[in-house]
Parts: structure tokens; C-alpha cells; sequence
């Protein structure tokens, strides 16, 4: 957001061919669309600290605070929690001899 509000930075007398550089391709990418933005930056790696498997969670959570909001708004979240009755069991499947049951002339190892 503060870089779109601000916008490309303008050229300044005397600049580096880096400085330069810098400027160009910072202007080009706020001339993209969002979504395009938004795939560059993860193949940029920007969210590594919340993909990679190293991180910590205080890293994934301070990476949360700064920027969860924009990167999941619009998102349905679902969120999972453990059944009070325990894990699902061959009783609450359906017929505990059906699953027992193995029918031999179809077992292609054996």
C-alpha cells in the first residue's frame, strides 16, 4: 500500500546504472495488475516465513500480523476441530463384517 501511495520513485540527478535499475524494475512491477503482483512476489519468495518448513512460529506469526490481512482477504477459511465422540471408527462406517470381509479372487497379490 505505502509504495502504491507513494508511487515510482522519480529519477534522481546523477543515479547509478544500479539505482537505476532499481527504479525501473520497481516501476514496472507497480504497473502490474495485483494479481500478477501478488505471483511475483511469491515466486520471489516473500512469503518464506510462512512456507518454509525452518521458520519458527514467531517468525509465521509477526509475518501474519504484518501482512495476514491482505494476503487472505476475500479467502473463506475453514477451520478444523476435533470431534468430541473421538476419531471415526469401522462401527460408524457401516458393517463391521463387510469390512473384515476380504474378498480373496480379487487381491491381486496374494
Amino acid at each position: 500500500d505505502q509504495l502504491i501511495k507513494q508511487g515510482v520513485p522519480p529519477a534522481v540527478e546523477g543515479e547509478s546504472p544500479a539505482q537505476k535499475k532499481n527504479r525501473l524494475a520497481t516501476e514496472t512491477f507497480l504497473n502490474m495488475p495485483y494479481t500478477r503482483q501478488l505471483r511475483q512476489l511469491i515466486n520471489f519468495g516473500a512469503l518464506r516465513p510462512i512456507l518454509d518448513e525452518y521458520s519458527t512460529d514467531s517468525m509465521r506469526q509477526k509475518f501474519m500480523e504484518q501482512y495476514g490481512e491482505t494476503l487472505l482477504e476475500g479467502l473463506e477459511i475453514e477451520h478444523l476441530i476435533p470431534d468430541p465422540n473421538g476419531t471415526i471408527t469401522a462401527d460408524d462406517i457401516g458393517d463391521k463384517e463387510l469390512l473384515d470381509k476380504r474378498d480373496e479372487s480379487t487381491d491381486r497379490f496374494s
